[in-house]
């Protein structure tokens, strides 16, 4: 069995404990949270031995592996500090709300080798993956256009989430921008972004809740990304790839019973996490395994600042002006 230290006790780290006990090889040896008794709680429910400082987690418990599911604005902090263990690290995006930062992160972890695995899931999709694989495979020819969709949740995320998760694209468009870089087998070279807040929550925050966003990329495709928080009828995804030679989307994600659209983060992407957790587990044995790296979150994060950029300057940015 695989060893597992966890940093992180809220949602998505409930996420990742659901899937790594579910996991044959994977065992949630350790939990360190920043709130001692929530930690004391989530190892209540999901396992694993709570300690009380990241330096007892990093240094005293034999772990195979680390997950950091973390607040936003730690992310940077405890790469940091887990990079110092040599252990393959799981991260959840974005690497830092600063870009700045980010990049310092990158650089200087990738100086060092170390092995860390962006937690961008939706990549581990089956109908995203199977997707992927006809792009590659070139039987789509030249590509002209992709277009994505996703609408939903049906329940608006919590306002103190919301306030720390440095804003709609480096939050959930970030997702996106990977996945547009993954389908369309290249970079982009600008970006435009138009976006509204409908709820009046996301409004009093000063950020956006529906947004388009496109982009064209190195190859010449144009793409188109349709983004919103929530939806009244439940959680929509959907990506259609044109080209030359034809076209391939994946289906609407529908309830079995009752031909419903999922309502719950949890119940759309527990696939996409699922499927994300076993990449990190053969990973972690075997470094040749292809995951989303730090370059990968460097460059969605290089996208979405340009996003942001371009919805506050109503204009078209290049990603020159980003500099990766």
């Amino acid at each position: 069995m695989l060893r597992i230290g966890m940093i992180g006790s809220g949602y998505i780290a409930s996420v990742h404990a659901k899937t790594i006990h579910a996991h044959p090889d994977l065992e949630l040896a350790a939990v360190f949270s920043r709130s001692e008794a929530r930690c004391v709680e989530f190892c209540a429910v999901h396992g694993g031995r709570p300690v009380a400082t990241i330096s007892e987690l990093l240094s005293n418990c034999p772990l195979d592996a680390i997950i950091i599911a973390s607040p936003t604005d730690t992310h940077a902090d405890y790469l940091q500090a887990a990079s110092a263990t040599d252990k393959p690290i799981y991260c959840e995006k974005p690497v830092d709300l600063s870009f700045d930062k980010c990049r310092m992160i990158v650089s200087e972890l990738t100086a060092k080798k170390t092995r860390v695995m962006m937690g961008f899931n939706r990549r581990f999709e089956p109908d995203y993956t199977d997707l992927h694989q006809t792009v590659a495979s070139g039987r789509l020819g030249t590509l002209q256009t992709v277009q994505m969709i996703s609408r939903g949740p049906q329940v608006l995320a919590p306002i103190d989430y919301l306030r720390q998760s440095g804003g709609f694209f480096r939050d959930k468009g970030i997702h996106f921008f990977d996945l547009t870089r993954h389908m369309a087998c290249a970079e982009p070279v600008s970006v435009f972004a138009a976006g509204r807040a409908v709820h009046p929550t996301v409004s009093s925050l000063g950020d956006v809740d529906t947004v388009i966003i496109t982009l064209e990329m190195t190859s010449g495709a144009l793409c188109m990304i349709e983004n919103a928080r929530l939806s009244s009828y439940g959680y929509d995804e959907k990506i259609e790839i044109f080209g030359t030679d034809g076209m391939a989307e994946t289906r609407r994600q529908l309830s079995a019973d009752d031909q419903s659209f999922p309502q719950s983060n949890f119940e759309k992407l527990h696939r996409s996490f699922t499927h994300a957790m076993d990449a990190f587990a053969r990973w972690i044995v075997d470094p040749a395994v292809t995951v989303p790296d730090l370059q990968d979150g460097l460059k969605a994060q290089a996208i979405a600042e340009a996003a942001v950029i371009s919805l506050s300057e109503k204009r078209v940015v290049t990603l020159d002006e980003i500099g990766v």
